[in-house]
């Protein structure tokens, strides 16, 4: 359990403390309150729909912005304590772990990983079998896992391994698998079963999502109750020293109605930590929105959707702050688009009929959230060559091109865009447009994006990755974890953002 302490109170409690305390002036301003989470269910998004056209966004006093300023708590978090005392912020060392994705393996094979600035890799998929839920690997071959796990044992200090099991294509069978006792019993040594075979230092169950239908699948309004019966069936199956986490999405659990959950505090009991998947909040559109929004200093018509309040909703839930890692984008979304601001608010209207967006109008009440979803897909492979250095000296105009290697929308990895030279370096982590691109930032996100033409790329660079860090470490979390590894550049610049905004060093 924890307790929020005004400033009074934390003076108060100063006196009769024997707990060394490191204090982050930031952290500890005046009443704590989450408005965005009150009347949840009346505020949450049904779905994503597609946008007609830009009607209007937020306009700005300054045109463009060169750089975000330090981030600072608009929202009067409070320094939290547990039970125990002070810690976390002042002595938790912060992991930051990332994605390795087994289907993008040769864009960034075993050998050539930089372990520099990253304390663990989640390895992505291990998928529910039908054969007594047995687990299988969406390659399809053993190799690649096994390298990685020796690879990263054989680093100083020792890196960690999880395997992460679903996934956004692969969590229709949790549903079922998790529904009685019986198979229960039998996922849970399938995973067990798994951990021994590959040696991996931990589980991730990436559930996308228990009891919604996330990529159509299968749901019950029993999910959230069945999994963690499951999760207590797992836990002390596991090896003392083999960690079990989960991927999750902005919102807590959802209960028997769809809505998230007030009370997940069991799920903190068993899982040694859990990761937020703050991005995929608005995705490709004629309208662009932020993909990975900080925080919502401009009444986001999807409440909650953002790293800062995402991170109070599964604490106020139940899940300790030093369990929670943010997750974090390496990734972006290419839009079709003439706009020039990326858009707050999104007013759904009555299904069958066009969905226009604007600043300053209520959201509709929708039924559930919409959740984000672990992006890309096997098989997806960007036909942009990997290893640039961000250079275009001429400018030379060009166009950014997605996964699939069209310039239409969809997913582009950052260091695709560098690559393509809409981006080029002009210092050790910092990024300007080129190629006939104009960069701006984005004040109500405090992310960057970019526009040229009929196309623009919401994103996320060094720069608002270094802003996450420090909210992470403003707010005393357990860690960051990236998706993915893979969409850094090769000269690591996301991940050395992430440890210079944590102020930790490399492993």
């Amino acid at each position: 359990m924890r307790y929020w302490l005004t400033a009074a109170a934390l003076i108060a409690s100063l006196t009769t403390s024997t707990n060394s305390v490191s204090l982050n002036s930031r952290a500890i301003s005046g009443e704590y309150g989450i408005e965005g989470l009150k009347n949840m269910e009346s505020q949450l998004e049904v779905n994503e729909q597609p946008f007609t056209e830009l009607q209007g966004g937020p306009s700005y006093n300054k045109a463009d912005m060169e750089g975000a300023a330090p981030y600072t708590n608009q929202s009067a978090w409070e320094y939290p304590m547990s039970a125990s005392g002070f810690g976390t912020q002042a002595t938790s060392k912060k992991m930051i772990g990332a994605y390795y994705p087994d289907w993008q393996t040769n864009r960034l094979p075993v050998n050539q990983i930089d372990w520099s600035h990253i304390d663990y890799i989640s390895y992505a998929f291990g998928l529910i079998g039908s054969n007594d839920y047995e687990i299988e690997l969406s390659s399809g071959t053993d190799s690649t896992l096994t390298s990685l796990v020796e690879a990263a044992h054989s680093q100083t200090p020792t890196r960690r391994v999880e395997l992460s099991i679903g996934g956004w294509t692969g969590s229709g069978p949790f549903s079922d698998a998790v529904s009685t006792e019986a198979n229960r019993e039998k996922l849970a040594t399938a995973m067990v079963e798994a951990q021994k075979k590959w040696n991996v230092d931990g589980i991730d169950i990436d559930w996308e999502y228990p009891g919604l239908p996330g990529a159509g699948n299968p749901h019950t309004g029993s999910d959230s109750a069945n999994y963690l019966k499951f999760l207590k069936v797992l836990k002390p199956q596991l090896p003392s020293n083999v960690t079990l986490s989960a991927a999750t999405s902005v919102y807590p659990f959802a209960g028997p109605d769809g809505t998230p959950l007030d009370d997940v505090s069991g799920f903190g009991e068993v899982f040694d930590h859990i990761l937020i998947m703050n991005y995929d909040i608005f995705n490709a559109a004629p309208a662009p929105g932020p993909n990975a929004a900080l925080s919502d200093k401009c009444g986001s018509s999807k409440p909650g959707a953002n790293a800062e309040d995402s991170i109070k909703a599964w604490n106020e839930a139940g899940i300790p702050l030093e369990k929670i890692y943010l997750g974090v984008p390496a990734y972006g979304y290419l839009h079709e688009s003439s706009a020039k601001a990326l858009v707050a608010r999104q007013t759904p209207t009555v299904p069958g009929t066009d969905e226009g967006t604007t600043t300053n109008s209520q959201p509709a009440t929708p039924a559930v959230p919409t959740m984000p979803s672990t992006p890309a897909v096997p098989g997806a492979t960007p036909s942009i060559p990997t290893g640039g250095t961000g250079t275009n000296p001429s400018n030379t105009p060009v166009t950014i091109k997605n996964a699939d290697g069209t310039a239409a929308k969809g997913q582009v990895d950052f260091d695709a865009v560098v690559n393509s030279g809409a981006l080029t370096r002009v210092s050790a982590s910092q990024f300007d447009a080129a190629g006939g691109w104009t960069r701006k930032w984005d004040e109500c996100s405090s992310t960057p994006f970019l526009y040229s033409g009929s196309q623009v790329l919401s994103y996320d660079d060094p720069e608002s990755f270094k802003l996450k860090a420090q909210l992470a470490q403003d707010m005393g979390i357990g860690g960051i974890g990236g998706w993915t590894l893979i969409g850094d550049t090769e000269q690591g610049d996301l991940y050395a953002a992430l440890r210079d905004g944590l102020g930790v060093s490399d492993p």
